[in-house]
């Protein structure tokens, strides 16, 4: 493996026009809405912190929602108050 471990600051996520409001009818948290739903897609990109301004000014919309670091891989969640737990469903699961 490649002894990076993923951390998404929940914070940091852009939520699209909405979200809360159809997470709020589901009776979901828009984050985790967000996170877990299965329908908005972005892409993801793993970036040296020096090549993000450069980035943002060729695209645009740029979101930096996390960072790597080394250590056993897999992905932690951050929120204001510190760590939060993985959910129990992170995502559409094909097949399920």
């Amino acid at each position: 493996a490649c002894g990076l471990r993923a951390r998404i600051d929940l914070g940091a996520l852009p939520l699209a026009a909405g979200v809360a409001e159809v997470a709020g009818a589901a009776g979901e948290d828009a984050t985790t809405f967000a996170l877990t739903g299965g329908e908005d897609h972005g892409l993801l990109a793993a970036v040296p912190p020096d090549r993000v301004a450069p980035l943002r000014g060729a695209l645009g919309a740029l979101h930096v929602v996390g960072s790597l670091r080394e250590g056993e891989p897999g992905v932690e969640l951050v929120g204001p108050g510190g760590p939060v737990a993985l959910p129990a469903r992170l995502g559409w699961e094909h097949g399920a």
